[in-house]
């Protein structure tokens, strides 16, 4: 019995020696071999009501530095902070950390297809792909905004039924950009009572807004991929990416049927039917990267980040709009003398200062993927003294950027006049306002977005004054605090909506 305990205990030893070998050549917490910095971690989120993953790995950035190495389980995190660091590792060294992590979990939810978690050629291609065919049927141009312009009219109207109540906007907002979407991806659009419509809504919050237990199998990659049958979290994950994968399959498969060759493509399904048939057509009678399993991925990528990201953001507008009155009639007086009461265009963007220093300022207090979307090294490589290895998952820490007191001061105040020249009361963009991420892999419907925030904020604020109900006056903090999940989206809350035609 003393022997096996020496031995144990020998191999303990061992096994914590290595480890901290290993760590103290590395900036970042020691933590504990196999768990790493998750106890800590877990400590936190039971203790602190208040804990947020984003926050978490910010305390690290101001603890170690602006390139650490987190490991948490057996998984390594590369947190990368700071505008010139992260400048440095995704616009310079772009060629090396454009890739994807290639862990166990991701391969199951998103088998390393569609335009988010491809990489390589297969990257390469469906994106240029999709740019192309998104810019034919008018990205950023009047055909998009036109679109953009008969759901914000539509979304108007449902709105000025609660006239005088409260209503979750949250509901009205995202079925009028999930529509905008749909426009460009099928050219169709849904009502809001439709119940499919309600349903694929309940599945994108389920992705986006994952659990810890799901975070647990991020952590130890080892995990038997059969054990994701344990997590409820993964579980939810797993069926809802099943059912829009399916809901997206039904609708590629109705406009297949009716698909006339001999026409112009009017959406980005007909577009993607039509160069897999050109591609059969050219004597290879291969497909190649364009399969249908690709194009289920490309749509549902398309459908999901396109809807749920920008119309958060609005969610986010209106609620600083609610707190901050004297910031929300200011943008209403400028709308009303620029505009009056005429449909807003495009072309009226650059006479709303304000408006514009309001979303950018929005955009900067939201936050609303703290830390991008992740990323992984194409091979070992040395960045700013630290090790990077291919298996490790790279974190751009975007909310260190957007919180830098030296590039906003005073970042945790609300304060859209640093996106305004104090003298002349005009718009000045910052390049440090990087919602939409940088490099390659910088967000590919930024184009689109902007002009869904804009479109939609504008004739939102033309036409009525919100106001937070009771509850949300008490629960303000709490709200603002958010979720913690990919997109950091407020707290569950109700406005009340004031016609202003009154």
């Amino acid at each position: 019995m003393t022997l096996v305990i020496t031995v144990i205990v020998g191999l303990l030893a061992a096994l914590l020696g290595r480890h901290l070998i290993r760590r103290l050549k590395r900036r970042g917490p020691i933590g504990l071999p196999i768990l790493g910095s998750l106890p800590y971690m877990m400590y936190r989120a039971v203790t602190d009501r208040q804990f947020r993953w984003y926050l978490f790995v910010d305390e690290m950035r101001k603890a170690y530095g602006e390139v650490i190495s987190l490991v948490i389980g057996t998984q390594e995190f590369v947190v990368i902070s700071g505008y010139n660091k992260i400048k440095a590792a995704f616009v310079d060294r772009a060629d090396v950390f454009s890739q994807r992590p290639n862990h166990p979990f991701y391969q199951i939810v998103a088998e390393g297809r569609g335009l988010l978690f491809s990489e390589g050629p297969l990257w390469q291609d469906q994106r240029r792909f999709a740019l192309r065919v998104l810019r034919d049927f008018g990205l950023g141009r009047s055909l998009s905004e036109q679109q953009i312009q008969t759901e914000a009219q539509e979304l108007a109207r449902h709105l000025s039924d609660y006239n005088g109540q409260e209503t979750d906007v949250k509901s009205h907002i995202t079925k009028a950009v999930v529509n905008v979407i749909a426009g460009l991806v099928f050219a169709q659009r849904s009502g809001y009572e439709d119940p499919k419509l309600e349903e694929f809504l309940e599945h994108t919050k389920a992705l986006t807004q994952a659990g810890l237990d799901t975070v647990l199998m991020v952590f130890f990659p080892q995990m038997p991929i059969s054990l994701t049958s344990l997590s409820p979290s993964s579980n939810r994950i797993l069926q809802s990416e099943r059912w829009v994968m399916d809901y997206c399959w039904d609708k590629i498969q109705d406009i297949s049927r009716n698909y006339d060759e001999s026409s112009e493509p009017i959406c980005f399904v007909e577009a993607y039917l039509r160069e897999q048939r050109m591609r059969q057509a050219s004597g290879e009678g291969d497909v190649g990267s364009f399969d249908n399993r690709q194009l289920i991925r490309t749509v549902s990528d398309l459908y999901v980040a396109g809807s749920d990201t920008t119309a958060t953001t609005l969610r986010w507008a209106l609620l600083y709009c609610c707190f901050h009155p004297e910031l929300q009639e200011a943008c209403h007086t400028e709308i009303s003398t620029v505009i009056g009461d005429r449909e807003v265009s495009m072309k009226d963007k650059r006479s709303l200062h304000k408006v514009q220093a309001f979303l950018d300022e929005t955009q900067r207090m939201a936050n609303l993927v703290p830390m991008s979307v992740e990323h992984r090294a194409a091979k070992e490589v040395d960045f700013d003294g630290l090790p990077v290895s291919p298996d490790s998952i790279v974190l751009p820490n975007l909310y260190s950027v957007h919180m830098d007191q030296e590039l906003f001061p005073e970042p945790h105040e609300f304060n859209p006049n640093r996106f305004l020249d104090l003298e002349t009361g005009t718009y000045k963009p910052s390049e440090y306002l990087i919602p939409f991420s940088v490099g390659k892999r910088s967000c590919l419907g930024e184009t689109l977005a902007r002009m869904e925030l804009f479109l939609f904020f504008v004739t939102l604020l033309q036409k009525f004054r919100f106001e937070p109900n009771e509850d949300c006056k008490l629960k303000r903090e709490d709200i603002l605090l958010g979720h913690d999940g990919i997109v950091r989206a407020p707290a569950d809350h109700r406005l009340v909506v004031h016609s202003r035609a009154q």
